[in-house]
Formats: structure tokens, C-alpha cells, sequence
């Protein structure tokens, strides 16, 4: 959480966007993910999710190729450690 950083499903403020009364810097997120009844909080107590708390300056100053790497990195994460294919040994 970051008090710089705030998501809206709200349509007014495309409007207010257009006409020069939205904010700064904004970010247009599209696309549908889907889950089974439990399936995201089942992957989330796995540790199968890296999450980390939003950045300002990786969301709007960051291009989105490097967007993930960045914001692992500020926690001192090395995502090249990771493979693309984990598991339990």
C-alpha cells in the first residue's frame, strides 16, 4: 500500500482524465483473470505469489518489461534465481 497510488473501477474519471482533471500519471489495466471458489487464496498461503508493496516510481517511471524485476530488486530479491518452473522437493 502506498499513499501515492490509488485504483478506481469508476468511470467518471475517464471523463475527468479527458479533460484535464484526473490525475498526473494513471495506468489502463484490461484483461480478466479467473480462479476456482478458493483457488487464489490456496495460492497465496502456498507462497506461490511474490507479492510486494506498490512503488510509485515502478508503476508510472519504469517500463512494463522491467516493471517486476524492479520491484523484487528494491526488496532485495533476485528473480533470476528463480526458475520458470517451480516446485516442491
Amino acid at each position: 500500500m502506498t499513499p501515492d497510488v490509488f485504483l478506481s473501477r469508476d468511470s467518471r474519471i475517464l471523463k475527468d482524465i479527458a479533460i484535464g482533471n484526473g490525475p498526473l500519471s494513471y495506468l489502463f489495466m484490461l484483461g480478466y483473470a479467473g480462479w476456482g471458489a478458493g483457488q487464489l487464496e490456496a495460492e497465496l498461503m502456498d507462497n506461490s505469489w511474490l507479492t510486494v508493496p506498490g512503488d510509485y516510481d515502478v508503476l508510472f517511471n519504469t517500463p512494463d518489461e522491467d516493471k517486476w524485476k524492479k520491484a523484487a530488486g528494491i526488496f532485495g530479491i533476485d528473480i533470476s534465481m528463480f526458475g520458470d518452473v517451480l516446485g516442491n522437493a
